[in-house]
């Protein structure tokens, strides 16, 4: 099993990282990601890095590359968690994308403490 650590201000980084190092027969992987895995663990950091998830695109880099992966690489990402702002509200929100690279579960924890 092996084991790859990337830096939360570097998405383009991290991708081609997970690209290079998983070959076409990684098909059926499941990659899973920790807590809070794009942004400082600080209450004043979450406000700064938070993503709006429904927008998508540009309002939210880190799912949009997390869908690329997964596509790209016909692997299921549980994504740990991402700050989400979605309209005045912050959340603590996973998201897990499938082999095609679509959403398929979201879940918000309400307790982020900003």
């Amino acid at each position: 099993m092996e084991f790859f650590f990337f830096f939360f201000e570097d998405r383009k980084f991290w991708l081609s990282c997970l690209v290079e190092n998983f070959s076409t027969d990684a098909v059926g992987l499941l990659c899973l990601l920790q807590e809070i895995w794009n942004s400082p663990y600080s209450n004043d950091s979450f406000p700064v890095y938070a993503e709006d998830i429904d927008a998508g695109g540009e309002a939210s880099p880190s799912t949009t590359m997390l869908s690329e992966a997964a596509r790209l690489l016909k692997i299921t990402i549980v994504g740990g968690s991402i700050p989400e702002r979605s309209g005045d509200r912050l959340y603590n929100t996973c998201c897990v994308f499938d082999s095609d690279g679509k959403l398929k579960a979201k879940h918000r924890k309400v307790h982020i403490k900003a």
